[in-house]
């Protein structure tokens, strides 16, 4: 919550609460993904006509062109492709979580997905280390996906 003070007098005035940076989970292009996390599922968009993983979503299918797609639940481990670490907050209502890092994960089905990264200590991230999503319910309507180290390494 942000105290606004009135010009002039240094006074507090109205308070102004900061809405939260959420997804639009009712977009009808990610709706599936969205519903998979809140029941702890990753689920990816692919292409039924060559098989091919389509994330993000897309219009029509990057290898055949085709028009048709599918949601499939997918492993939800994958390896740390690169990083970058948040020292002033992306956001207001992030203002608290500074520092953070924030990850691009490449899942085993070759496909990069990002979020958040926790569960580690900034100056031990390592480029391919294993990792595990995490599912934050971040509202009532609303999982996010996080990743954490993967201790059992399967990734």
């Amino acid at each position: 919550m942000a105290t606004i003070l009135e010009p002039g007098t240094g006074q507090p005035g109205r308070t102004n609460e900061v809405a939260p940076l959420l997804p639009d989970v009712k977009n009808p292009v990610l709706a599936p993904h969205w519903e998979a996390a809140t029941r702890g599922r990753l689920a990816i968009r692919f292409c039924p006509g060559c098989n091919a993983p389509q994330w993000p979503p897309r219009y029509n299918c990057l290898a055949c062109h085709g028009f048709d797609f599918q949601w499939r639940e997918v492993a939800d481990r994958g390896q740390l492709f690169t990083y970058f670490i948040a020292r002033k907050a992306l956001h207001p209502s992030l203002a608290h979580e500074v520092p953070y890092a924030t990850a691009a994960v490449v899942l085993p089905i070759g496909v990069k997905m990002l979020g958040r990264l926790e569960g580690v200590e900034l100056r031990s991230i390592r480029i391919g280390m294993p990792l595990r999503a995490r599912y934050v319910r971040r509202s009532p309507e609303v999982t996010l996906i996080y990743w954490a180290p993967d201790t059992d390494g399967d990734a």
